[in-house]
C-alpha cells in the first residue's frame, strides 16, 4: 500500500489554499463594496454641484452659500475616502492575488511529488510481481524439465 510522508503537510498546503481562496474572495467582495460605494459618493458630489450652480444663478444669502459650501466640502472629502478605499482594496485583492497563487504553487509542488513517488512505488511493486511471476514460471520450467527427463529415463 503506497504510503506518500508528507501527505499531512499536503492536507496543510491544501487548507491554506482553501483559505487563501475564501481570502480571495472576501477582498473581492469588499472591493466591489468600495466601488459602490466610491460610485454613490461621486454621484452625490456631481448632485451637488448640480444644485450648487443652480443656485448660483438665483439669489443666495452668505448663511446659505456658507452652507452649501460646508456641504460641498464635505461631499468632497466623502469622495475622496472612498476612492482611497477603492485603491486599498484593490492593493489588498492583488496581495490576496499573490497569497493564492503562491498557496497553489506550494500544493502542487506537493502534489507533484506524491504522484511521482506513487509512480516509482507502482513500478516498483509492478517489478517484484514480474519477477515472482517469472521466478514461478522458472520453477515450473524446471520441474517439467525433470519430469520429461524422469520419463525419458
Amino acid at each position: 500500500m503506497f504510503r506518500f510522508r508528507l501527505e499531512r503537510v499536503l492536507q496543510y498546503r491544501r487548507r491554506q489554499l482553501e483559505a487563501r481562496t475564501r481570502e480571495l474572495a472576501a477582498a473581492q467582495m469588499a472591493l466591489h463594496e468600495a466601488v459602490a460605494a466610491a460610485t454613490a459618493a461621486t454621484g452625490a458630489l456631481d448632485r451637488s454641484r448640480q444644485q450648487a450652480a443652480k443656485a448660483r444663478r438665483g439669489k443666495l444669502d452668505p448663511p446659505e452659500m456658507a452652507r452649501q459650501l460646508a456641504w460641498h466640502d464635505y461631499l468632497a472629502a466623502v469622495e475622496r475616502r472612498r476612492l482611497e478605499a477603492v485603491a486599498l482594496a484593490r492593493a489588498e485583492l492583488a496581495g490576496a492575488r499573490t497569497r493564492l497563487t503562491q498557496a497553489w504553487r506550494e500544493c502542487e509542488v506537493l502534489r507533484r511529488l506524491r504522484e511521482r513517488q506513487r509512480r516509482e512505488w507502482q513500478q516498483t511493486m509492478d517489478r517484484r510481481e514480474r519477477r515472482a511471476l517469472d521466478e514461478i514460471g522458472s520453477i515450473r520450467a524446471a520441474l517439467a524439465q525433470r519430469r520429461a527427463d524422469a520419463i525419458t529415463a
